[in-house]
């Protein structure tokens, strides 16, 4: 994505507003058919410890992949970052 002065250009700003707008219908058709409620009591009782131990490797293994396709693009020629 290119970004002049903050914004966005024609297509890629296109782009964008497609996929938040399909990203928001899909989150809004899950949450219409969704008991809020029942939502609510399940994530009540969700363990936190397990869940940032997954969000942790996963944030360490996109890391991780950002550090390897760097070393990859660099090998390649790719000097500047995008």
């Amino acid at each position: 994505m290119y970004i002049i002065a903050g914004m966005l250009r024609g297509r890629e700003a296109a782009r964008w507003l497609v996929r938040v707008l399909v990203s928001a219908g899909i989150i809004g058709y899950v949450l219409a058919d969704v008991d809020l409620g029942d939502l609510a009591r399940a994530m009540a009782h969700v363990r936190l410890a397990p869940v940032l131990v997954g969000l942790g490797l996963f944030l360490f293994s996109q890391a991780l992949s950002a550090y390897k396709w760097s070393r990859i693009g660099r090998a390649l020629g790719f000097e500047h970052s995008l």
